[in-house]
């Protein structure tokens, strides 16, 4: 199976960091496109390297962070080279000004080629969705949680311009089940 998990910015692929490892455990093909491009580029490689999957890094333009026929045919066709068989992306109701949008192109294309999508929590531990509904799928990912741990390590200049914030990833994941050896995909 493809999986392709369309994303804006580094270090938002650690929302889903153990699923996409997990996809991969299981012999997927693992696909992270980020939409736009920072300073942490150097991180978001080593990051992608930990976890194991591809990674298609755009340059990104501020005017396609909108939800507009122009974004969503500039990014089906990248979307598409990638055969993805599930999608994975930002949840609509994401406070993220950049999220939100991307989120909504990711659900045409999902519709438009009738492909599974999957739509995953802000990064920030505990979530700034306020209104949102709560998940209502849960990955078990005791056996890769090392290794988003170890994504997660990758992003220095996070972790040192938000102190705590490696922990509260940890403290999400605890409470949310995830290592609790939970019934769930």
């Amino acid at each position: 199976m493809n999986v392709t998990a369309f994303l804006a910015h580094p270090d938002d692929e650690l929302m889903c960091a153990g699923t996409l490892a997990k996809f991969v455990d299981a012999g997927d093909t693992v696909t992270l496109i980020t939409a736009f491009s920072d300073d942490r580029s150097d991180e978001l490689h080593a990051c992608v390297r930990i976890l194991g999957i591809d990674l298609i890094e755009l340059a990104g333009s501020e005017r396609l962070f909108a939800w507009t026929q122009e974004a969503v045919r500039h990014f089906e066709p990248i979307i598409a080279r990638t055969e993805p068989d599930h999608l994975i992306g930002h949840r609509v109701v994401d406070n993220n000004t950049s999220h939100v949008p991307l989120g909504q192109i990711l659900r045409t294309i999902a519709r438009k080629n009738s492909v599974p999508l999957w739509e995953a929590d802000s990064a920030m531990p505990g979530g700034i969705e306020t209104t949102a509904l709560a998940n209502n799928l849960l990955v078990d990912i005791d056996a890769q949680f090392v290794r988003k741990r170890q994504a997660v390590q990758c992003y220095a200049s996070v972790m040192s311009q938000y102190p705590g914030w490696s922990t509260a990833i940890d403290q999400r994941d605890l409470l949310n089940g995830w290592l609790l050896h939970m019934d769930a995909a």
